[in-house]
């Protein structure tokens, strides 16, 4: 009768989780993340206590930086896994930059010939831990110097002004680090720019066929060579020359 009237009971408890979900069931369920800042849509949240579920959707413009602790086999380079795939999936190469250091499952090198990696160091890597905290510092020091000249004190306010991929640093095993430090730091290592303006900053010229290279086929997953200038010897070998992508 109470069926028939219309009349149905509130269920105490929302559905289970479900054992498995991609980020695509996600956006179909809760429409697509908002992309006007950087985040990442990780997961999905079951919150018993208010009787609500939604997606786990990370800002990672504005907190600076994330701990992920666990056992072996909880689950960590998974979320990392979901977290570069959603970043390449939601914003191109010229919002959003990572450099990855993968010191355990070495799943994440899947992501290195994607146009937002800069690099993939893995224990074995002959790439420099170094050299990537040399590039690193030269970054920090170009957008202070960007910031500077706008007149500008953050990411944000300069954003208002002119475009800036977000670079990020993504480890997978911090106690791989320190073992790392002590590697061969004479191979040169892969340096993003965020646009022309940029490039002329670290190289010496430019000839015709990169030129072409450049109009053709940047932004995207090619490296090109050029004869450096003002590029720290950490970063490219000791070499005259650095490989740039954009």
């Amino acid at each position: 009768l109470a069926e028939k009237e219309g009349f149905v009971a509130q269920p105490l408890w929302l559905d289970e989780l479900p054992s498995r979900i991609s980020l695509t069931d996600l956006d179909q369920r809760y429409g697509k993340l908002n992309t006007d800042i950087i985040r990442a849509r990780l997961g999905f949240v079951d919150d018993p206590a208010h009787q609500s579920q939604f997606p786990l959707d990370l800002d990672l413009q504005h907190n600076r930086n994330l701990l992920i602790v666990g056992e072996t086999g909880s689950g960590k380079t998974t979320l990392l896994q979901t977290l570069l795939f959603g970043l390449s999936k939601d914003y191109s190469s010229d919002r959003v930059n990572f450099y990855i250091l993968d010191f355990s499952s070495r799943l994440l090198k899947q992501f290195e010939k994607l146009p937002h990696c800069g690099g993939v160091i893995t224990d074995d890597s002959e790439d420099a831990i170094l050299q990537l905290l040399s590039l690193i510092k030269e970054i920090i020091s170009e957008r202070r110097k960007l910031f500077t000249e706008a007149d500008v004190s953050n990411y944000d306010a300069y954003l208002e002004i002119a475009p800036l991929p977000l670079s990020l640093l993504i480890s997978d095993d911090a106690s791989q680090f320190e073992e790392m430090k002590k590697r061969n730091e004479n191979k040169p290592m892969l340096m993003l720019v965020n646009g022309i303006k940029m490039l002329n900053k670290y190289v010496s010229s430019i000839n015709d066929i990169e030129k072409k290279l450049i109009d053709e086929l940047w932004p995207g997953a090619l490296t090109i060579i050029f004869n450096k200038k003002n590029v720290s010897d950490l970063l490219t070998g000791g070499l005259g020359t650095v490989g740039i992508r954009y």
